[in-house]
């Protein structure tokens, strides 16, 4: 590590070489992923461990493109907020790379947090919506907050006593009829 460190800058830095960041500044993070992961579409990109689930670069691909055109027409555009507050899943990564991909901003939240903690940070970034699972829903209630929920949406049905619409991951990811084309961002 000691070499690693510059004496004169007082930094640290990787022992491996530098990556190479593309200049294009509309490549949005989904894109750079899915670009260069084009001939590994059929190889395994993520399992999730408790449910048992496994979705190839390919799948990814069409998740998070059918998730973020769905998140567009719920009026999520460049720039909003939207908040994740749901343990590790797969559908975790699907979601931050859908909002990712249309620009949008995500702030994660600890499942753990107390309503105060929540609270705070919701007032602190303003979010438009809460990506969450059943389970912390009382937690984000106090917020009016309308989610989506990662939850199959056969599995739990839940009236929001706020009057605004509940959505649910699958049902999102069902409804979107998009190409596999991920949207444009100029993301500087």
């Amino acid at each position: 590590m000691a070499k690693c460190f510059d004496p004169t800058t007082l930094t640290y830095s990787s022992p491996r070489l530098p990556i190479h960041v593309p200049a294009d500044h509309s490549l949005s993070l989904a894109s750079f992923l899915f670009k260069s992961t084009s001939f590994f579409s059929n190889t395994l990109a993520l399992i999730d461990f408790d449910s048992g689930e496994s979705v190839t670069f390919h799948q990814l691909k069409i998740h998070v493109t059918s998730l973020a055109s769905s998140l567009s027409r719920l009026g999520i555009n460049k720039g909003d907020v939207i908040l994740m507050f749901a343990p590790n899943c797969a559908h975790y990564l699907v979601c931050f790379l859908a909002v990712a991909a249309i620009g949008a901003i995500v702030t994660t939240c600890n499942p753990v947090y107390t309503v105060f903690e929540l609270s705070t940070q919701i007032k602190d970034s303003n979010p438009k919506l809460v990506i969450t699972i059943a389970k912390l829903l009382e937690k984000i209630k106090p917020s009016n907050l309308p989610p989506i929920l990662l939850d199959p949406s056969d599995t739990v049905k839940l009236s929001n006593s706020s009057g605004s619409k509940i959505w649910y991951y699958t049902d999102l990811i069902r409804m979107s009829n998009t190409s596999s084309d991920l949207p444009e961002n100029n993301v500087t």
